[in-house]
C-alpha cells in the first residue's frame, strides 16, 4: 500500500454538506447527538469496536454492522472520547467537548465519518494514542465544529509517518528487486552451462540450433522490448491522468471549503472527465446541493430586499401626504423584515417627531383660543358695565 492510499485511509473531514453535517434545533434536552460511520476506503467497516469514554470512565461499548453506523447522545459540560478499533487495523479516537455556555438550551446534530486503515509492518502508531481529531462549541457560529488548528498538527504529524513507512517499504522493495536479479542471473548461468554441455555432445547439430535460438531469442526480447515499452507508456499515461484526477479533486475539495461551488463543479466534472470510471456522482451531487442553496440563498435575499424597499417606499408617500400613523406602521413592518437596517428606525423617529411637533401646535392653538375667548369675555363684561 503506497502513502497515497494510506493517506486517503486516514480520517476524512469535510466541511460541507454530504459526508458532514452541522445542525442544531429547539428541544426541551440540551446536547449533542453524533451519528458516525466507520468505513475502510468508501465502504462501511463492520465488526468494529466502538467504545464511548465519558470524563475518563468507559460509558458504552458497541460492535458495528456491515454499515460500520453508530450514534450517540452527549449531555452538555463534559469530556467525551470515541475510540474506535478493529483487529488488524489501526485504531483511533475522537474527542467531544460538550462544554456549553449557560444561555444555550439546545440540541445539535453532528455527523462524521472514521476511516480506518490496515496496521502495517514497521508503522510508527504512537501518535495515534491521541485523538485524530477534537469537537468543540463555537461560540461565534452557535454550532460544534472541529478545532482547526489541532486537527491540521495532527495531519502533520501523520504524514509524516507514512512517510516513514514510504521509506521502509521502498528499502524493501529494492531488497526484494536485487534477489530477484541474482537469481535471474543464477538461472542464465546455469542455463548456459547446460546449453554448452549439449552444444558438446551434438557440435553440429546444436550449431544450427543454437543459432536459430540465438534469432528467436532475439526476436523475442525485442518483442518484449517493445511490450514493455508500450506497458510502461501505458502506466506512465495512467499514472499521470491518475495524479491529475488527485489533484483535481483536492483542489475541488479546496474550492468547497472555500464556498468557490461552481468552480468545485467544474474540477469534479473535468476529474471524472479523465477518469471515467471513478465515481464522484457523491461529490458532484454535494456541489450541485450547494449552488442550488446560494442561488436560493440569493433569491431569498433578494425578495426581501424588494419588500423591504417597496414598505419604505410606500411609508415615504404616506409621510408625505403627513399620514405619519400609518407610515409608522409601514415602517415598522419594513424592520420586521431587516432588523439590521437602521433606515425604519429612523424614519419612525422623525415621524414621531413631526406627530409630537403637530400635537404641540395644535395645543398652542387651543391654548391661544381659550385666551382670546377669556379676553372677548372680559372685554364683553366691561362694556356692560359702563
Amino acid at each position: 500500500m503506497d502513502l497515497r492510499r494510506l493517506q486517503q485511509l486516514t480520517l476524512t473531514i469535510l466541511l460541507v454538506t454530504g459526508l458532514l453535517s452541522v445542525s442544531f434545533s429547539s428541544s426541551a434536552q440540551t446536547g449533542l447527538e453524533i451519528s458516525g460511520a466507520v468505513k475502510e476506503g468508501r465502504k462501511g467497516l463492520d465488526g468494529t469496536t466502538v467504545t464511548l469514554l465519558k470524563n475518563g470512565g468507559v460509558e458504552k461499548t458497541l460492535t458495528t454492522a456491515a454499515n460500520g453506523k453508530f450514534d450517540f447522545f452527549f449531555e452538555p459540560n463534559a469530556t467525551y472520547v470515541i475510540s474506535v478499533s478493529k483487529p488488524g487495523y489501526v485504531a483511533k479516537k475522537i474527542e467531544f467537548n460538550t462544554t456549553l455556555p449557560p444561555e444555550v438550551s439546545t440540541t445539535f446534530d453532528f455527523e462524521f465519518i472514521v476511516e480506518l486503515f490496515q496496521d502495517q509492518s514497521g508503522l510508527n502508531k504512537a501518535i495515534f494514542a491521541n485523538p485524530v481529531a477534537k469537537v468543540e462549541y463555537s461560540k461565534r457560529y452557535n454550532e460544534f465544529d472541529y478545532d482547526l488548528d489541532y486537527t491540521m498538527e495532527f495531519q502533520k504529524q501523520e504524514e509524516e509517518v507514512f512517510e516513514e513507512l514510504e521509506r521502509i517499504k521502498e528499502d524493501e522493495y529494492k531488497e526484494e528487486e536485487k534477489k530477484r536479479k541474482e537469481a535471474e542471473q543464477l538461472a542464465a548461468q546455469q542455463a548456459k552451462q547446460a546449453e554448452a554441455a549439449r552444444k558438446a555432445e551434438e557440435k553440429a547439430e546444436k550449431e544450427r540450433l543454437a543459432e536459430e535460438e540465438r534469432k528467436r531469442k532475439e526476436a523475442e526480447a525485442e518483442a518484449a522490448k517493445v511490450a514493455a515499452a508500450a506497458k510502461a507508456k501505458a502506466e506512465a499515461e495512467l499514472k499521470a491522468r491518475e495524479d491529475e484526477f488527485d489533484q483535481l479533486v483536492k483542489e475541488a475539495e479546496q474550492s468547497m471549503k472555500d464556498k468557490s461551488f461552481e468552480m468545485a463543479k467544474a474540477k469534479l466534472e473535468e476529474a471524472q472527465r479523465i477518469l471515467p470510471d471513478k465515481d464522484l456522482s457523491e461529490e458532484l451531487a454535494e456541489a450541485d446541493n450547494a449552488i442550488a442553496q446560494v442561488k436560493a440563498e440569493a433569491e431569498e435575499r433578494a425578495k426581501k430586499e424588494k419588500q423591504f424597499n417597496d414598505f419604505i417606499s410606500q411609508a415615504e408617500d404616506l409621510v408625505a401626504k403627513e399620514k405619519y400613523e400609518q407610515a409608522i406602521k409601514l415602517y415598522e413592518t419594513a424592520a420586521g423584515i431587516d432588523p439590521k437596517s437602521e433606515l425604519p428606525g429612523q424614519r419612525i423617529k422623525e415621524a414621531n417627531e413631526k406627530i409630537a411637533a403637530i400635537a404641540k401646535a395644535e395645543e398652542e392653538k387651543r391654548k391661544q383660543e381659550e385666551r382670546y375667548g377669556q379676553l372677548l369675555k372680559a372685554g364683553e363684561a366691561a362694556e356692560a358695565i359702563k
